[in-house]
């Protein structure tokens, strides 16, 4: 007796073959919750992948935490750097001094001194182990410490456009020299300089306001300057807004994590949580009302069978366990199709580059990720919701008068 329910569900699957109307249910039954399955998990690995693209974006110009003074006066780089590696690690793995300020850029063959940038100094050994830039180099497979040794600069894609420069191309520097005096007028020096890189992140703020050289560079344009900031790189899983916090009480400095920069980011990250929270409960809706019915559909056409085996003593708790394992092996099958037609889908998205993109995006072609949690944490709820409705469905449905089933027949 242990035996029946699959006995029967196993009778219920061979008779499919000859019924075309109970075959033509499973069908579509199992098509529909495959399809829904795999929408559901294609439209997930999307999101995913933008997700991943913004990131790698704004961290390839954004150390994951920026150490400064409220007051943006010098840094003690020595000191800190000796504090990081003794009391922050492994969560603080690598970190660089940087320093920042303010220059007009003028062309060569332009009188125009409109475009204001920031300019960068940085050193190009440690800066490449805590953000990922972007960068063109141009002939001669050059890296990032050499262009940089030989006093060239590296612009963004954007104020290269404006300025008609090209990597090779000479433009001016025009900084004050008299930034910490009060005076009604300020002094300005020029300084010419060679284009040596051009880096392309897709912000636009970054890309047209940009550039990037030595410390050396720096320190001969603004002597006084100094480290005005400290950026650092954490290990992956590390929690940056509180390792922030942390860095900002022991240094007594302004530490922020590079998120913290784009707060309307942050705001487009949770409301893409919502609309995945909503998506998932419309789909897990559609695929319930879609096993409901079949089987409903499917347990009113064998009502008189059913009839028949309870007449001979066969009790309801066999029979509802008969259809419910019926109902629980087309759900889990369709629900693993689903994800299968996902994972191939999002693998063709990813490697293929299928869908282009415009340029108002970060990145040239439609982005899908998938992780193995993310695919067993939809197929496990769609199993879980398809195996409930299934056994409500078939509860309610063999519980059917013995007298009543047969009377209609």
């Amino acid at each position: 007796m242990n035996q029946f329910p699959f006995l029967l569900a196993r009778r219920f699957f061979g008779t499919m073959a000859t019924d075309k109307t109970s075959a033509r249910l499973a069908l579509i039954c199992f098509t529909s919750i495959a399809l829904g399955s795999c929408a559901l998990l294609v439209t997930t690995a999307i999101v995913n992948g933008f997700r991943r693209v913004t990131n790698d974006v704004m961290q390839s110009v954004h150390p994951d935490i920026t150490l400064q003074a409220f007051d943006r006066t010098p840094l003690s780089y020595k000191k800190i750097s000796a504090v990081l590696k003794k009391e922050f690690t492994p969560g603080c793995t690598t970190h660089t001094p940087f320093a920042t300020e303010s220059v007009l850029v003028q062309s060569k063959n332009s009188d125009d001194i409109s475009h204001l940038a920031t300019i960068e100094g940085i050193n190009p050994t440690t800066d490449q182990l805590v953000r990922k830039l972007p960068l063109s180099f141009g002939q001669n497979n050059q890296n990032l410490a050499q262009i940089l040794a030989k006093k060239e600069i590296i612009i963004g894609k954007a104020l290269a456009e404006e300025l008609t420069l090209t990597i090779g191309s000479s433009l001016s520097l025009l900084h004050a020299t008299n930034l910490h005096l009060r005076s009604q007028s300020i002094t300005f020096e020029k300084e010419s300089v060679t284009v040596g890189g051009i880096f392309k992140t897709g912000l636009d703020d970054i890309d047209r306001a940009l550039i990037i050289c030595s410390l050396d560079l720096f320190d001969e344009l603004f002597p006084e300057t100094g480290i005005t900031q400290i950026g650092i790189h954490c290990a992956p899983h590390t929690n940056l807004k509180t390792t922030a916090q942390q860095l900002g009480k022991r240094f007594k400095l302004d530490a922020y994590a590079w998120h913290e920069l784009y707060p309307a980011f942050n705001e487009a990250m949770a409301l893409e949580n919502y609309a995945l929270i909503i998506i998932i409960i419309l789909v897990t809706s559609i695929t319930s009302l879609t096993i409901a019915s079949l089987l409903s559909l499917f347990l009113f056409q064998k009502r008189h069978t059913l009839a028949i085996l309870r007449a001979m003593g066969i009790p309801q708790r066999l029979i509802t366990q008969s259809f419910l394992l019926v109902g629980t092996i087309l759900v889990f099958g369709a629900q693993v199709t689903g994800c299968l037609m996902a994972i191939a889908i999002s693998l063709l998205l990813e490697k293929g580059k299928l869908i282009a993109l415009p340029d108002a995006y970060y990145i040239s072609y439609l982005p899908a990720e998938l992780d193995i949690v993310t695919v067993v944490t939809i197929l496990a709820i769609g199993s879980i919701v398809g195996f409930g409705i299934c056994w409500l469905t078939a509860r309610q449905n063999t519980s059917l008068s013995v007298m009543t089933a047969l009377k209609s027949e």
